[in-house]
């Protein structure tokens, strides 16, 4: 049972990474694009 809290902690974890990394990305695109 701590497995899977363990588990769905790290998913959760690396869920958020990837997405403040897509935003990030996404905001960085957004900008060269309004720029150029």
């Amino acid at each position: 049972m701590p497995y899977i809290k363990i588990f769905r902690e790290h998913v959760y974890k690396l869920n958020f990474f990837t997405c403040s990394r897509f935003s990030c990305l996404l905001l960085a695109s957004l900008g060269t694009s309004s720029a150029s």
